[in-house]
């Protein structure tokens, strides 16, 4: 319309007025005027406006009424007329592309990417232009709308928002205040005890929901129902009766949570001595007080869309009950978090009082989680223990800086987001104090002397070498595992442990003193010794003990316990792994057993026997249930792969051991209780039943292709154990196959050392191939322990053989060696046992190292106690001699061997 006006007034000041008929009859030229009609043109194209600038110039062409000169004022203003006419159809022309980029139209022919910035751009030019173009505003108009469709709508929602609640300003404040001074009173009752509940994770949950709920509907009752009936707050109306039904519903139901709660744990097993009965009656009188108290207050609400007057005089006492009923329970769940934080203090140097970097917060804090926070670890024994608990942002070390620290333990304190603190002051190398407070009370503390846990001989070298390697944090770290334990759930893979020292005696012995077996053993012995319920430390030591046996009857009595073990132990709420790892030791040490040799020397079976089929099946039983369940963890997947290998000796021998089908009637089908028929547990055979476990536990056909190779050392060691017996005599073939996967399975330390007695490798170490491959060279005699020490003195006096020792008196080779004549003495000593008892054959050196090492002075008449001559043969075995000089070394020796 604008445009129209214009024009039209455009063409009023164009129009001749009657002085100018006259002019022109007079012989004036109306072209004397085309330049101010051309400069307005100009201006409108200036102006982005080049339809108006051609409008103007096709109006002033046409009200030409002068015949003087026709075809000039039929050119007037080309130029302009030229210009205005490409500006607005290239603006027409970037109109259309920019049509053609806004998202969802046809692609556009010039290649390039469809958005609504491209399309704003386009059109922005367009309307520089040619800013009357209406398609290019349509698309700038769109493009403007989507891009602040969101926020407008947000912000008009939020506008929407605020309108509505507006009115409920102050009573939705004093909500606010009501329940933060009522967290505040949660927050306070948390110290006032140390004995709360131990909650499981779900029970924590329901606790914390229906605590939070109470606190608002307590608030809300003691707050609203006075301001409703002094007619502070208008509250009547289906809103406010909405508004008091909400209210109470919470209510209530924060009361029937707490009930059952409270039920559950008073008729739950050995309530009667649990010291935190007393929460459970609280919560059972708060949350039957509580329902209580809000069906009278509904039985106050008036008919529809009022809010009666009762309501505000019951709301007092209801809302009384309600809200100590959610402190209750409010309290419960911040004191029974489990969130620790770690404070090391060194007490060197006099300085008793502050902490610094590197004094083990961070130490204790890795060892923590390596306790209580990692997957169950080791194989056949469990390495610490099989807990979880603490994974996740359970553990943390405050801060280094005296401020922040200060700072920091401030904010815990009053928020009480973490209940746990540990304090451990490092008084010298040898002894740490720990302190354990929940809340701010001390729930748990020890005193950790080295000498006093460990109880080793101080005097004797190897002792006081074996207790420097002991770190005392790791004990601290079972102070702390079992103080938690004591006040929370998700940790019953202690398994059965209940005393720090115990749990500390096994982590050390499993971690720092497994280079010293004899050192491991009797610390494990007094961990089971101080708690013979830690079962952990049980399974341990009977490995210790039995695992590694060389004889049947051995064996079979390490197998026999195991079985008794996995049996006492069925169904126990965190036995999982531990029962898996006994399984597979059971597996492995009944396959052992049939190639081991008698105590009277019968020889070995040579194959698995129906025992061993039955403990093989077991275990993939056992794995298949694991499967199922989806608990294929790490512990599950290395058990998988070692049984595999276990499994095709498994299969072998059912086969062997399976009889000819009898000729005749099948079995009769068996009947259950409940009337059904099932087949008969005769009709499926040992074979059968072992084939149907494997394709349970490992999801594979023991038909179909060819086995998986092996993923972990002890998989590769169980398949050369399979080659190593597979045939008699055993071939060079799967000699080779033997040495091949040993070769990948002895880079673990315990497989190395075992290979050399594994009864299912007795044949193969008669190979030339093992001692070529794992044969020891034959020991000097100064690298024998009692010389070793002395060797540069030994050496430097010409002292090399034993006959040259044994030739100086012990005062003087006191003197040579520089050491006391009781030293000197058990050198000469053992010297003399090599001149005279021991055959002058290679490998002798060896032999007097074991003697040695077991206390044997002298070579008794009646033979070698059997677990020396064990180790004897164990150590001729692995050298590297030709089979002459082995087979005169076992001659010699033959007498007191047996």
């Amino acid at each position: 319309m604008r445009r129209l006006l214009a024009l039209a007034a455009l063409l009023v000041a164009l129009a001749p007025a009657p002085g100018a008929a006259a002019a022109d009859a007079a012989g004036t030229d109306p072209a004397a005027t085309t330049p101010r009609a051309c400069a307005d043109a100009l201006a409108l194209l200036d102006d982005s406006r080049p339809r108006d600038a051609v409008a103007l110039v096709d109006a002033y062409r046409a009200t030409a009424t002068s015949p003087a000169d026709p075809a000039a004022r039929a050119a007037a203003c080309a130029d302009v007329r030229d210009a205005a006419v490409a500006a607005r159809d290239t603006a027409a022309t970037l109109a259309a592309e920019a049509e053609a980029l806004e998202p969802g139209g046809a692609r556009p022919t010039s290649g390039e990417a469809e958005s609504w910035a491209a399309a704003r751009a386009r059109a922005e030019q367009a309307l520089a232009l040619d800013a009357q173009d209406a398609r290019a505003a349509a698309v700038v108009r769109a493009a403007q709308e989507e891009e602040t469709t969101v926020p407008d709508r947000a912000a008009s929602a939020w506008d929407g928002f605020v309108e509505a609640v507006s009115p409920l300003g102050p009573p939705l404040l004093a909500l606010l205040v009501g329940v933060l001074v009522l967290a505040v009173v949660a927050r306070l009752v948390v110290p006032v005890t140390l004995r709360w509940p131990v909650l499981s994770a779900g029970e924590r949950v329901r606790a914390g929901a229906a605590g939070w709920g109470a606190l608002v509907a307590g608030a809300a009752l003691l707050v609203w129902g006075p301001a409703a009936g002094a007619s502070t707050w208008a509250g009547s109306g289906v809103a406010g009766t909405t508004l008091a039904a909400v209210v109470l519903v919470l209510g209530f139901v924060a009361g029937v949570v707490a009930v059952a709660l409270a039920l559950w744990r008073l008729v739950a097993p050995g309530a009667r001595h649990d010291r935190t009965r007393w929460w459970a009656w609280a919560a059972a009188v708060a949350g039957v007080t509580a329902v209580a108290a809000v069906v009278l207050s509904a039985r106050a609400l008036g008919g529809p869309g009022t809010v009666a007057a009762p309501l505000a005089a019951a709301s007092l006492a209801a809302g009384a009950v309600v809200a100590a009923l959610g402190v209750l329970l409010v309290a419960t769940v911040l004191a029974t978090r489990l969130r620790l934080t770690i404070e090391v203090t060194s007490g060197r140097s006099g300085d008793r009082t502050t902490s610094h970097e590197g004094t083990g917060g961070a130490r204790l804090v890795a060892l923590l989680g390596e306790l209580g926070a990692e997957p169950p670890r080791g194989l056949e024994v469990p390495r610490g223990t099989d807990i979880s608990a603490l994974s996740g942002s359970a553990l943390s070390e405050l801060p280094q800086g005296a401020f922040v620290k200060a700072v920091v333990s401030l904010a815990q304190g009053v928020v009480g987001s973490v209940p746990w603190r540990v304090t451990v002051e490092e008084r010298d190398a040898d002894h740490l104090a720990v302190v354990v407070t929940r809340n701010g009370r001390a729930a748990g503390s020890a005193a950790l002397d080295r000498a006093g846990l460990l109880r080793f001989d101080s005097e004797e070298p190897t002792s006081a070498a074996a207790a420097a390697q002991v770190d005392l944090y790791r004990a601290a770290a079972a102070v702390v595992l079992l103080t938690l334990a004591r006040h929370h759930a998700g940790f019953e893979g202690l398994c059965g442990a209940t005393s720090w020292r115990s749990l500390a005696l096994q982590y050390v012995a499993q971690s720092d003193l497994t280079d010293t077996p004899d050192r491991e053993r009797e610390l494990l012995a007094r961990a089971v010794d101080v708690d013979p319920r830690n079962d952990l430390a049980q399974v341990a030591l009977a490995h210790a003990e039995g695992r590694h046996h060389t004889l049947r009857e051995d064996l079979d009595a390490y197998g026999r316990w195991l079985d008794r073990f996995v049996a006492r132990t069925a169904g126990r709420s965190g036995y999982r792994s531990l029962r898996l790892r006994a399984q597979y030791s059971r597996a492995a040490t009944t396959v052992n057993a049939c190639f081991a040799p008698g105590r009277d020397g019968d020889d070995p079976a040579g194959r698995l026997d129906a025992t061993a089929v039955d403990a093989v099946r077991a275990l993939l039983e056992a794995l298949a249930v694991e499967r199922a369940a989806g608990r294929e963890d790490a512990l599950v997947v290395r058990l998988q792969d070692a049984v595999e290998s276990l499994y095709r000796q498994a299969e072998a021998a059912a086969r062997a051991l399976e009889p000819v089908a009898a000729q005749g009637a099948p079995a009769a089908p068996r009947t259950d209780p409940s009337g059904r028929t099932e087949p008969s547990e005769t009709a499926e055979t040992p074979r059968e039943r072992l084939r149907r476990a494997y394709r349970a536990a490992l999801a594979r056909d023991p038909e179909g292709a060819d086995p998986p190779s092996p993923t972990t050392p002890t998989g590769e060691y169980n398949l050369a154990c399979t080659y190593a017996v597979r045939t008699t005599p055993l071939g060079a073939a799967d000699a080779l196959r033997t040495t091949d996967h040993l070769r990948r399975a002895v880079v673990l330390a315990d497989l190395r050392a075992w290979l050399h007695d594994d009864p299912m490798l007795a044949a193969y170490r008669e190979r030339p191939e093992y001692a070529a491959e794992f044969g020891q060279d034959p020991l000097d005699l100064l690298a024998v322990a009692p010389f070793a020490r002395y060797a540069p003195a030994l050496r430097a006096w010409g002292l090399t053989t034993e006959q040259r020792i044994v030739a100086v008196s012990p005062p003087d080779l006191a003197a040579l060696l520089g050491t006391t004549p009781e030293e000197a003495a058990r050198v000469r000593a053992a010297a003399h046992l090599a001149a005279e008892d021991l055959p002058a054959l290679p490998g002798r050196c060896d032999v007097l190292d074991v003697l040695l090492a077991h206390d044997v002075g002298a070579l008794p008449q009646e033979g070698l106690p059997d677990d020396v001559a064990r180790a004897v043969r164990s150590r001729v075995v692995r050298l590297r001699l030709t089979p002459s000089e082995r087979d005169r070394l076992r001659t010699a020796l033959a007498g007191w061997l047996g």
